[in-house]
Protein backbone atom coordinates (compact mmCIF):
# COMPACT_ATOMS: atom_id res chain seq x y z
CA UNK A 1 0.00 0.00 0.00
CA UNK A 2 1.59 3.30 -1.04
CA UNK A 3 0.47 6.82 -0.24
CA UNK A 4 0.69 9.45 -2.96
CA UNK A 5 1.67 12.93 -1.80
CA UNK A 6 -0.11 14.41 -4.83
CA UNK A 7 -3.65 13.31 -3.91
CA UNK A 8 -4.75 14.81 -0.56
CA UNK A 9 -8.08 12.93 -0.45
CA UNK A 10 -6.34 9.54 -0.53
CA UNK A 11 -2.93 10.23 0.94
CA UNK A 12 -1.09 6.94 1.05
CA UNK A 13 2.60 6.31 1.32
CA UNK A 14 4.79 3.74 3.00
CA UNK A 15 5.84 4.58 6.53
CA UNK A 16 9.18 3.07 7.46
CA UNK A 17 9.58 2.39 11.17
CA UNK A 18 13.19 2.63 12.21
CA UNK A 19 14.55 1.41 15.53
CA UNK A 20 17.07 4.03 16.61
CA UNK A 21 18.62 4.72 19.99
CA UNK A 22 18.74 8.45 20.62
CA UNK A 23 21.00 9.93 23.26
CA UNK A 24 20.29 13.49 24.27
CA UNK A 25 23.63 15.21 24.65
CA UNK A 26 22.44 18.81 24.61
CA UNK A 27 19.36 19.32 26.78
CA UNK A 28 19.47 23.06 26.09
CA UNK A 29 18.35 22.31 22.52
CA UNK A 30 14.78 21.79 23.73
CA UNK A 31 13.75 24.82 25.79
CA UNK A 32 10.75 24.33 28.04
CA UNK A 33 9.62 27.96 28.12
CA UNK A 34 7.53 27.82 24.93
CA UNK A 35 9.50 30.43 23.02
CA UNK A 36 11.04 30.10 19.56
CA UNK A 37 14.32 31.87 18.93
CA UNK A 38 15.94 33.16 15.71
CA UNK A 39 19.73 33.00 15.72
CA UNK A 40 21.92 34.55 13.03
CA UNK A 41 25.11 32.58 12.43
CA UNK A 42 26.53 34.51 9.45
CA UNK A 43 29.39 36.11 11.45
CA UNK A 44 28.96 34.51 14.87
CA UNK A 45 26.03 33.20 16.86
CA UNK A 46 23.82 35.92 18.25
CA UNK A 47 20.14 36.24 19.07
CA UNK A 48 18.04 38.01 16.42
CA UNK A 49 14.40 37.64 17.47
CA UNK A 50 11.79 35.33 18.90
CA UNK A 51 8.10 34.67 19.31
CA UNK A 52 6.12 33.11 22.14
CA UNK A 53 4.26 29.93 21.24
CA UNK A 54 1.00 28.95 22.96
CA UNK A 55 2.43 25.68 24.30
CA UNK A 56 5.64 23.71 24.68
CA UNK A 57 7.46 23.38 21.33
CA UNK A 58 9.13 20.06 20.50
CA UNK A 59 10.28 20.42 16.89
CA UNK A 60 10.53 22.90 14.03
CA UNK A 61 10.76 22.62 10.25
CA UNK A 62 11.41 25.60 7.99
CA UNK A 63 10.11 25.98 4.45
CA UNK A 64 10.29 29.24 2.55
CA UNK A 65 9.42 32.13 4.82
CA UNK A 66 7.58 30.03 7.41
CA UNK A 67 8.60 27.93 10.39
CA UNK A 68 6.30 25.05 11.36
CA UNK A 69 6.39 24.16 15.05
CA UNK A 70 5.01 20.93 16.50
CA UNK A 71 4.30 21.05 20.20
CA UNK A 72 2.15 20.34 23.19
CA UNK A 73 -0.89 22.46 24.01
CA UNK A 74 -2.01 22.31 27.62
CA UNK A 75 -1.08 19.78 30.29
CA UNK A 76 0.36 16.51 28.96
CA UNK A 77 -2.43 14.58 30.66
CA UNK A 78 -4.95 16.21 28.33
CA UNK A 79 -3.06 14.83 25.33
CA UNK A 80 -3.56 17.40 22.62
CA UNK A 81 -1.04 19.30 20.57
CA UNK A 82 -0.80 21.70 17.68
CA UNK A 83 1.09 22.67 14.59
CA UNK A 84 1.88 26.39 14.81
CA UNK A 85 2.91 28.42 11.77
CA UNK A 86 5.34 31.29 12.27
CA UNK A 87 6.13 33.87 9.57
CA UNK A 88 9.88 34.44 9.52
CA UNK A 89 10.22 36.98 6.69
CA UNK A 90 11.64 39.37 9.28
CA UNK A 91 13.85 37.28 11.60
CA UNK A 92 13.94 40.13 14.12
CA UNK A 93 10.14 40.02 14.43
CA UNK A 94 8.78 36.52 13.72
CA UNK A 95 4.99 36.32 13.98
CA UNK A 96 2.61 33.47 14.85
CA UNK A 97 0.18 33.52 11.90
CA UNK A 98 -1.68 30.20 12.01
CA UNK A 99 -2.19 26.96 13.88
CA UNK A 100 -4.20 23.78 13.88
CA UNK A 101 -4.94 21.49 16.83
CA UNK A 102 -3.85 17.87 16.32
CA UNK A 103 -5.00 14.80 18.23
CA UNK A 104 -2.70 13.27 20.80
CA UNK A 105 0.89 14.43 21.14
CA UNK A 106 2.98 16.16 18.46
CA UNK A 107 6.71 15.53 18.83
CA UNK A 108 8.12 16.15 15.35
CA UNK A 109 7.28 17.84 12.06
CA UNK A 110 8.59 17.59 8.49
CA UNK A 111 7.53 19.69 5.51
CA UNK A 112 7.41 18.58 1.87
CA UNK A 113 5.72 20.71 -0.75
CA UNK A 114 2.37 21.98 0.51
CA UNK A 115 2.08 19.43 3.33
CA UNK A 116 3.37 19.27 6.88
CA UNK A 117 3.68 15.82 8.46
CA UNK A 118 3.31 15.75 12.23
CA UNK A 119 4.20 12.63 14.23
CA UNK A 120 3.53 11.79 17.86
CA UNK A 121 0.58 9.73 19.05
CA UNK A 122 -0.43 9.51 15.40
CA UNK A 123 0.67 10.69 11.96
CA UNK A 124 -1.21 13.81 10.91
CA UNK A 125 -0.95 15.31 7.42
CA UNK A 126 -1.68 19.04 7.25
CA UNK A 127 -2.31 21.05 4.08
CA UNK A 128 -0.16 24.18 4.40
CA UNK A 129 -0.84 25.60 0.91
CA UNK A 130 -2.22 28.59 2.85
CA UNK A 131 0.17 28.77 5.84
CA UNK A 132 -2.13 31.20 7.63
CA UNK A 133 -4.94 28.61 7.57
CA UNK A 134 -3.46 25.09 7.93
CA UNK A 135 -5.99 22.26 7.50
CA UNK A 136 -5.73 18.61 8.56
CA UNK A 137 -6.35 16.41 5.52
CA UNK A 138 -5.46 12.95 6.82
CA UNK A 139 -4.34 11.06 9.89
CA UNK A 140 -3.12 7.54 10.46
CA UNK A 141 -2.62 5.32 13.47
CA UNK A 142 1.19 5.48 13.38
CA UNK A 143 3.15 6.59 16.45
CA UNK A 144 6.69 7.89 16.62
CA UNK A 145 9.13 10.43 17.99
CA UNK A 146 10.67 11.90 14.81
CA UNK A 147 9.71 12.10 11.13
CA UNK A 148 11.43 12.90 7.85
CA UNK A 149 9.88 12.96 4.39
CA UNK A 150 11.72 12.27 1.14
CA UNK A 151 9.94 11.77 -2.15
CA UNK A 152 6.83 9.65 -1.56
CA UNK A 153 8.06 8.16 1.72
CA UNK A 154 7.81 9.21 5.35
CA UNK A 155 10.48 7.88 7.70
CA UNK A 156 9.43 7.60 11.32
CA UNK A 157 11.63 6.99 14.36
CA UNK A 158 9.59 4.78 16.66
CA UNK A 159 10.30 2.74 19.75
CA UNK A 160 9.38 -0.83 18.90
CA UNK A 161 9.17 -3.33 21.74
CA UNK A 162 10.61 -6.72 20.97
Amino acid sequence: MGWSLNRPKTLRFPVCLVRIVLILIAPIAFPQDGRGECIDYSQFLHWVGGVDTPGTPYDVAVSGSYAYVAGLRGPEAEGFSALDVIAIEDPAAPELVGSVITSGFAYSVAVAGTYAYVIGSQLTVVDISNPRDPVIVESANVTGQRIAVAGNHAYVVAVISS
